[in-house]
């Protein structure tokens, strides 16, 4: 019987979420061909049939269930009683399936950090707790940290339970120096290391370790060459900075048109569609403006985004992706997150917050200019940063730890 893998902290509804996902489940397989892996998920649905792995129902409900919360589980049998569908989890079988797992991963992407709500911290670190509960070892897989210095005076104690849990985990990887640095200054950890993000290390999945057969990937028809991506953030455009984002993006498509390039905008999250449509909805005019309405899942977009000159993208696994494929990314991201990435691809010139007090439009287009006139070179800037990425893996830690 092979091991037996949780995987936490995911979701579908957001493909970078989705991506980090496959390729978890790509690296286990790869190394423990007869694992089984189960995705913890609060009970969103997709076609179960397309994939290999098996769903696991992990909510509130089911961690107070582990961990015998009897006020929580009173409350919930309460609910229950009154609607009883698929979401809920039989307490024994849940107790079953913990009891024989190996290892639990958590891909969280942006949690143990103060701009997180308190039920999001608790969620989080109840999985420390069940993991300690159950003997499971626990790797926490390259995500951000922190910033951990403007918690609220009735929210400090939090920091407290991190530093009680946080010794736990069996290596905890840091995505950004800054998160590094901020876990071991704040909590005095000895289980930190830094790795670039896991879906950049990765060469590429493969198919059958994450889909069955039943999986077919549906790519729209884009010709080849002289494209461009624009792929937003709803976060851009929030009420008080629409007009100027909407604005900024107006400009740079007519840019990108003055350069007879072909313009597709799609959303990597669904909850930027309607970004994308009101931006398509500006140049309804232009036959060079496409837009795509279909919400790609991440094998998808890995392979369409190899059809683009470069991207235009405010989602963090969106440049991601592209730069696996040695395709260069303006960037516009308004987290560390984002501007490390750039200056890992040494492309620190094309990352820019539009919601920065000093953010430079001019400077902005001018990168856009650069871009369009030296993707090429871009390339070859980017490529030998790639390939040090790729060297490494962080899923080594698995052999370092005797699996």
């Amino acid at each position: 019987m092979g091991k037996k893998i949780l995987v936490v902290g995911a979701t579908f509804k957001d493909k970078g979420s989705q991506s980090m996902f496959f390729v978890v489940a790509d690296e286990l397989k790869k190394r423990f061909g007869d694992c089984q892996i189960y995705f913890a998920c609060d009970g969103e649905q997709y076609n179960e049939s397309n994939y290999i792995f098996k769903k696991l129902i992990y909510t509130k409900q089911q961690q107070d269930m582990l961990l015998g919360d009897r006020v929580n589980i009173l409350s919930n049998i309460t609910k229950l009683i009154r609607k009883k569908d698929d979401s809920s989890s039989n307490g024994e079988e849940l107790q079953k399936i913990f009891s024989m797992l190996d290892l639990i991963i958590d891909i969280s992407d942006y949690v143990l950090a103060a701009k997180s709500s308190i039920p999001e911290h608790n969620a989080y670190l109840n999985n420390i707790k069940i993991a300690k509960k159950f003997n499971i070892p626990i790797i926490y897989m390259p995500q951000s940290f922190g910033p951990f210095n403007n918690y609220s005076a009735d929210n400090m104690y939090i920091m407290g339970d991190m530093k009680d849990l946080l010794f736990y985990p069996k290596a905890i990887f840091a995505r950004e120096q800054e998160g590094y640095d901020d876990l071991i200054g704040y909590f005095g950890l000895d289980n930190v290391r830094q790795s670039p993000d896991l879906v950049l290390q990765n060469k590429g999945i493969n198919i059958m370790n994450v889909c069955s057969g039943a999986y077919e990937p549906i790519i729209p028809d884009i010709k080849a060459g002289n494209n461009v991506a624009i792929i937003p953030n709803n976060h851009n455009f929030s009420k008080k900075v629409a007009n100027s984002s909407y604005a900024l993006y107006f400009r740079m498509i007519e840019k990108l048109l003055e350069a007879k390039k072909e313009v597709y905008i799609f959303c990597f999250a669904s909850s930027d569609l309607e970004i994308c449509k009101k931006l398509a909805s500006l140049f309804s005019y232009n036959d060079s403006v496409h837009l795509i309405e279909q919400e790609f899942d991440c094998i998808e977009y890995d392979f369409i985004v190899r059809y683009f000159d470069f991207v235009i993208c405010s989602r963090y696994h969106g440049c991601v992706h592209a730069y696996r494929n040695l395709i260069p990314s303006l960037i516009i991201g308004s987290t560390i997150r984002y501007k490390a990435l750039a200056k890992l691809m040494d492309q620190e010139k094309y990352y820019y917050d539009i919601l920065a007090d000093r953010f430079d439009e001019r400077a902005l287009i001018d990168a856009l200019d650069s871009m369009i006139k030296h993707r090429d070179e871009e390339i070859e800037v980017i490529r030998p940063r790639l390939e040090e990425v790729q060297s490494s893996n962080c899923f080594d830690v698995l052999d370092e730890l005797g699996w």
